[in-house]
Order: structure tokens, then C-alpha cells, then sequence
């Protein structure tokens, strides 16, 4: 019983969900309610949710590729800002805190056959320093 008592306590140490650390200028990849720290800086950078996906599915043929709106929130000592990203508009890259949020992708692409409340996003950013 000491055993498996161990190997939970192991497990739940190694399974946190807790924030990682990411540098400045590297890509990574965030699911929705997941978090990251800058390196350096003092801020949280997290993916909250896709408000809207009118993105053309992969199954379908368009006449407009579509967009999705991505909500990223940056916490801070100087900030605890909401921004809102687009996939295909404008604005693609937001600031606050000092730190440029800029959106790279929204994945899974969409299909017909599958409504968007049913997708476990992830989006891929990149952090610069303002």
C-alpha cells in the first residue's frame, strides 16, 4: 500500500499542469485554459478561448478562407491585459506588459461534420520583447 501511495504522490508531482517557462523569440504551443511564464520577465501568458472560428473547413470549398478569434491574456507586475488575435485578419499580434504576443496558428482546422464547441484547441504563439 506504501507503494502505491508513492507512485500517486509521483505521479501528481510529474502530471502538473502548473505553468512552464518559455523564452522570448521560441514558438510554443498552448491548449485552452493552459499557461506559460516568460523567462526573464515577470509575465503569464495564457490561452483563454476561441470566441469565434468562421474558419473554412478543410472539407469544403470556399470562396474565403475565414477567421478565427483567439483570446490570449498577459498578467504581470505592469499588466493584466485581454487580447483578442485573428488567424487571417488584423490584428494578428498584440502588446501589453512589454511583451509582443504574436499568433502563428490555430489548430485543429475545422470540418463540416464537426461542430467547433467540439474542438480541443491549441494555438502556437511567439513572445518578443515591446
Amino acid at each position: 500500500m506504501r507503494r502505491l501511495s508513492l507512485f500517486v504522490a509521483l505521479c501528481a508531482a510529474g502530471c502538473s499542469r502548473g505553468p512552464t517557462e518559455v523564452s522570448l523569440n521560441q514558438e510554443f504551443e498552448l491548449a485552452v485554459g493552459q499557461s506559460v511564464r516568460v523567462a526573464g520577465t515577470g509575465e503569464l501568458v495564457s490561452f483563454e478561448s476561441v470566441p469565434s472560428d468562421s474558419r473554412c473547413p478543410t472539407d469544403v470549398t470556399c470562396v474565403w478562407a475565414g477567421n478565427a478569434l483567439v483570446r490570449v491574456r498577459i498578467q504581470g507586475p505592469d499588466a493584466d491585459s485581454t487580447l483578442e488575435l485573428n488567424t487571417t485578419l488584423e490584428p494578428k499580434r498584440g502588446s501589453a506588459g512589454g511583451v509582443q504576443v504574436e499568433l502563428r496558428s490555430l489548430d485543429p482546422a475545422p470540418l463540416s461534420t464537426e461542430p467547433s464547441a467540439d474542438r480541443h484547441y491549441r494555438v502556437r504563439l511567439l513572445l518578443r520583447r515591446v
